[in-house]
């Protein structure tokens, strides 16, 4: 389209603009497949189905072949098992493609350890998990925000994501529903995407859509919503399954950089090391009375969701930033030297003026 797909925002463009501020031997270009051959691209980076058919995975492997270039693939989804996802319908025909990028990569880059098992018999190349990172300067969180403290007036909750969760939207319904039947009007929710089907009026849902300039640029929408406040909780509500089950908790960095704690649905997305349950992330079992009362004990527990909040910050800011910006650098460098078996030490002595290219 007419700009980066959110997921090439989220994962590629922040580390490598960052990486090309940081190093002038960096040269990145964004370039269209037939660009490339008017192009001499040391290593070429690409993602998910940013190439949708074997056709052009067969033309990368030639422009790569004829240049020397190395392969660099990321992925950071499940699209091997897409067949019960809300997306399943925009990814048929397009399974192939992955395959055979996989296959054809020096290197794959992942977002979690478990999307790494699923793909390491597919991969002629290393797999490599570089978990997700915020980008500081986007999300305004180099220096996080102290927590204002509990605001009069109902507990307030944010559900934000992609329009492909209404199955998992469902246990948060039913949940609300049950739990304002015993504290009716004490809370409400702020739901931004989530679900693709029209939504049952409640009185505690309060639905929030993001002005239509945003369209599918990723910058733009976290401009827009990191000036959102006044929330107590955000939810993360996750059907556990293949797709699912290989997903990163991006979902907590984001409700981090907002200055909330996450209650997120205790499956395989949020069991991440970094993530210690009602340190820095409160989990839940995936039902509906599990929710209920946890949601009703957070509602009175001012003081913990504060901690937690707190303790959530370290997830996010310009620190952790860095320090995935120079792991990827790392990769990228090891790749570039690998073309002809030489060295990095023996590749910067030798012609420092050479840059790395995407």
């Amino acid at each position: 389209g007419e700009v980066l797909s959110p997921c090439g925002s989220i994962r590629l463009s922040a580390f490598l603009d960052e990486t090309r501020r940081r190093d002038e031997r960096f040269d990145v270009r964004y370039l269209l497949l037939p660009e490339l051959e008017r192009y001499g691209a040391d290593v070429i980076v690409w993602q998910r189905v940013a190439l949708p058919t074997v056709n052009q995975i067969e033309t990368l492997s030639g422009l790569a072949a004829a240049s020397g270039a190395r392969l660099i693939y990321d992925l950071d989804d499940n699209l091997l098992d897409v067949a019960n996802h809300g997306e399943a319908d925009a990814y048929v025909g397009r399974v192939a493609a992955v395959k055979a990028s996989l296959a054809l990569a020096d290197e794959v880059w992942v977002s979690t350890r478990r999307l790494a098992e699923r793909i390491a018999t597919l991969s002629k190349g290393a797999v490599r998990v570089l978990p997700n990172a915020l980008d500081p300067d986007l999300w305004r969180t180099s220096i996080p925000k102290e927590r204002a403290g509990r605001r009069s007036g109902p507990f307030r909750m944010l559900y934000m994501g992609t329009r492909t969760h209404d199955q998992d939207f469902k246990i948060l319904e039913m949940s609300l529903e049950q739990l304002n039947r015993q504290h009716p009007g004490n809370f409400e929710l702020t739901m931004i995407g989530v679900c693709a089907e029209d939504l049952a009026a409640h009185r505690w849902l309060n639905s929030l859509s993001p002005p239509a300039h945003i369209g599918a640029s990723y910058p733009a929408f976290v401009h827009w919503f990191s000036q959102l406040q006044g929330f107590d909780l955000g939810l993360a509500p996750l059907l556990a399954g293949p797709f699912n089950d290989c997903k990163s908790s991006i979902k907590v960095l984001d409700y981090a950089a907002l200055g909330i704690p996450t209650l997120a649905s205790d499956v395989d997305a949020y069991r991440d090391d970094l993530l210690i349950e009602g340190h820095n992330v409160f989990r839940v079992e995936n039902s509906s009375d599990a929710w209920v009362a946890r949601i009703s004990a957070l509602m009175s527990a001012p003081d913990l969701l504060a901690e937690v909040e707190r303790n959530s910050r370290c997830l996010v800011g310009r620190d952790r930033f860095l320090v995935a910006v120079e792991d990827r650098e790392k990769r990228i460098i090891e790749q570039f030297d690998s073309r002809d078996g030489r060295t990095a030490a023996t590749q910067r002595a030798t012609n420092s003026s050479s840059g790395t290219v995407f």
